[in-house]
């Protein structure tokens, strides 16, 4: 995490900060919380979308000195490979070689192309392991899509999904952030029109998800440790949280109804 975290500064001070908009388990520090991660999930932006342009922009903002974190990167180690999920969503996967010191690490990122974001993306400010660094300010995906990408996925797998963290994380979030019902709604909108996916309520999709992953979500939250953040120790109880989030957008509740993270509910102000 720290070796991404590093290479994210040097991208916060280079020519290309507008290039690349953070989104994924790295983007989850900016709004409290963090998800342990190896890696970065960006959308990449003015750049074409083939795997030598990419590894060439990430060499050059690697290459960027930053004398006081103990990181070197190692362009010339760089290499790429596409991503195909199920032939859904693609991307570009970079990895490079860096050295910590001693020790020989590795640097990856997971590059898209193309998915919307609404609204805009923002600055966001991701806080620095080390206590004695500034903290990162780079564009990052506003909570909006960042709910919207978990939510239309969970919706499109059904009963076939097995990602557990993201109704963890979608919990983590809307317990602490607060939304305006219309913003959710355009950018699930977006995001399911972009994946050609037809919004269906959550509960319907999810039917008997919570007993079929059990299992899955309770060896998740258990690896969480000390940051399990109120999660509920029942996979059921998440789900009915999160439906109980989105479900009343789906279904035409008020645009101007305000999402209220302490008691869990949508309110008209």
């Amino acid at each position: 995490m720290y070796v991404v975290e590093r290479w994210l500064a040097r991208l916060s001070h280079s020519p290309y900060a507008d290039d690349f908009v953070l989104k994924g388990g790295m983007l989850l520090a900016s709004f409290g919380t963090r998800r342990p991660t190896v890696d970065a999930d960006a959308l990449a932006r003015n750049m074409a979308s083939d795997e030598v342009t990419v590894a060439q922009r990430v060499a050059e903002i690697a290459s960027l000195e930053d004398p006081d974190d103990g990181v070197e990167f190692l362009p010339s180690t760089v290499t790429t490979a596409v991503i195909r999920d199920d032939a859904l969503y693609s991307g570009i996967r970079v990895t490079m070689g860096a050295q910590l010191v001693t020790a020989q690490v590795k640097l990856r990122l997971d590059i898209n192309f193309g998915d919307p974001v609404t609204p805009a993306p923002r600055l966001v400010e991701l806080p620095a392991l080390r206590p004695d660094v500034a903290p990162i300010r780079i564009l990052g995906y506003p909570i909006e899509t960042v709910l919207a990408e978990k939510l239309v996925t969970a919706i499109d797998l059904g009963r076939a999904n097995t990602r557990v963290r993201d109704f963890a994380d979608i919990h983590i979030l809307t317990g602490t952030q607060s939304v305006r019902c219309n913003a959710v709604r355009a950018a699930v909108e977006a995001t399911a029109a972009f994946r050609g996916v037809a919004l269906t309520p959550l509960s319907q999709a999810t039917e008997g998800l919570g007993t079929l992953r059990a299992t899955t979500y309770a060896a998740y939250r258990s690896g969480l440790g000390s940051t399990v953040q109120g999660l509920p120790q029942r996979f059921v109880d998440a789900i009915a949280a999160v439906v109980a989030f989105i479900d009343p957008v789906i279904d035409g509740l008020d645009g101007e109804a305000v999402w209220e993270p302490s008691t869990r509910r949508w309110e008209l102000e």
